[in-house]
């Protein structure tokens, strides 16, 4: 499991985005345990706390490591030469052979035509919609 970025008292904000960031991931991160997953998420962004939402995340570790790896780029910000950024690009591109998500500030090799590739299968992606 990846190390928790201010896991006890994280920032809501940030949280919250995170959380909303990684909803589209879920169906295939979760598999079978989505549907009752995304039910108590549901409530909890609701009526729930901080803590009950890390707890929910928590129970499902593939989850959890994903939303840790969101809370680390809010928190720690990435830039190039060291400049801070406290947001992720709204770019999303979509790995065919995963099929998983890959953020635009992830992408690090692009093909000789400029489509971005993905860093697990080194294959071109599409822009997700």
């Amino acid at each position: 499991m990846s190390a928790p970025i201010n896991a006890e008292n994280p920032d809501p904000e940030s949280l919250r985005r995170a959380i909303e960031q990684i909803q589209q991931e879920l169906p295939d991160l979760l598999g079978s345990d989505y549907l009752s997953f995304s039910t108590e998420l549901e409530l909890l962004l609701s009526e729930g706390s901080n803590d009950e939402l890390l707890a929910l995340f928590a129970s499902h570790p593939v989850a959890y490591d994903r939303l840790q790896d969101l809370l680390t780029h809010f928190t720690a910000g990435h830039g190039l030469y060291g400049d801070s950024i406290s947001l992720r690009s709204g770019v999303r591109y979509i790995c065919q052979i995963g099929p998983h998500f890959v953020d635009g500030v992830d992408v690090q090799k692009k093909d000789v035509v400029g489509r971005p590739l993905c860093p697990s299968h080194g294959k071109a992606m599409k822009l997700a919609t």
